[in-house]
């Protein structure tokens, strides 16, 4: 299955007014997209990238410049958590509040799905200019002013690529006192497929609370059923979230927006006391303690985990993903 709607670009837009590169796009439905269109899509786009770091730097751009006066740098530090979904987002912002202050709510505030995020930035519209970022967390500063952090999850569907949505990326890149925070969370491709179909098929809860034996008891069944994933198109699928989360990875660097890339595997499956990519995490948004223990990670923590280590305890068809992957660059998501 696909990752949302695949996008097209039609054509590079060179906004004069602002300095700004942007494409427009039409979001196709996947069956409408061959392979060899498919590989045509990311050519335009990392020459959109390309023109992109052509530009000239932004310093003489005044748009939103007033808009940063909204954000209060003596509040909670303004924060988005950018990853695919169940790749670990929820847990990972409920132990960040933690860590800093207090858990805040964790909102998909651009969208939990393809759909949502398209009726978004649609909603959103293209006159916006990056104002409706600025709001929302001033609105969140604002209602959690004792927090550390504050914030949301922004799913990177391809409506990152949208003008409204490259808008609020400009104002991210010129946001000082406070500066806007990105932290890049990326997991195991190959695992969030699993984890994908795993709740695509089994009636469970996103993540199970510390002491709910009913949603651990709904996980282990899932988990000891199994799923058996479609190798014809596992490839084509792994190729597709690999070179939209590297996008998306080029647009962080591309825009120069303040951001720490941390891994799902770093932050939940290093062995012992290793608690060293939470430090990362931690001097990254630099909100309070710098220090931290094992233990004291375990008890900011309110979920529990859910998935198997070895993949082969969850895919009835291991042996048949397994000679599917060998040889490829895909090979290495194997464990």
């Amino acid at each position: 299955m696909v990752i949302g709607a695949i996008f097209h670009w039609n054509s590079l837009v060179d906004k004069q007014a602002s300095g700004k590169a942007y494409s427009s796009f039409k979001i196709k439905s996947p069956k409408n997209i061959g392979d060899d269109n498919y590989d045509s899509i990311f050519k335009e786009m990392q020459q959109m990238l390309s023109d992109m770091n052509k530009k000239e730097k932004h310093s003489n751009d005044e748009l939103n410049i007033k808009q940063y006066y909204s954000l209060d740098p003596n509040g909670p530090t303004p924060t988005i958590l950018m990853s695919l979904g169940r790749s670990g987002s929820g847990s990972t912002w409920q132990i960040m509040g933690n860590l800093t202050g207090h858990e805040t709510p964790s909102t998909e505030y651009t969208g939990s799905s393809t759909r949502k995020s398209e009726q978004f930035f649609e909603k959103v519209g293209t006159e916006d200019e990056g104002a409706w970022l600025i709001e929302y967390l001033s609105h969140l500063q604002r209602k959690y002013a004792t927090s550390g952090i504050v914030g949301f999850k922004w799913k990177p569907y391809s409506t990152i690529f949208s003008e409204p949505a490259m808008d609020a990326l400009h104002v991210m890149s010129n946001s000082v006192n406070p500066t806007i925070r990105v932290v890049r969370l990326r997991r195991n491709l190959l695992d969030v497929v699993i984890s994908r179909s795993k709740h695509s098929i089994y009636d469970v809860r996103s993540h199970c609370i510390v002491g709910d034996t009913e949603c651990l008891k709904q996980h282990s069944e899932a988990a000891m059923a199994g799923v058996e994933l479609h190798t014809k198109n596992l490839l084509r699928q792994l190729e597709q979230l690999s070179r939209l989360e590297d996008a998306v990875d080029k647009l962080l660097v591309k825009f120069n927006i303040l951001h720490v890339h941390v891994s799902f595997e770093n932050l939940y499956m290093s062995n012992h006391d290793n608690v060293s990519e939470w430090l990362k995490l931690l001097q990254f948004l630099d909100v309070g303690e710098k220090q931290l223990t094992k233990e004291q990670l375990i008890q900011s923590m309110r979920h529990v985990g859910t998935s198997n280590i070895k993949q082969s305890d969850t895919i009835n068809n291991i042996e048949d993903v397994r000679n599917a992957l060998y040889g490829t660059k895909f090979e290495n998501l194997l464990h």
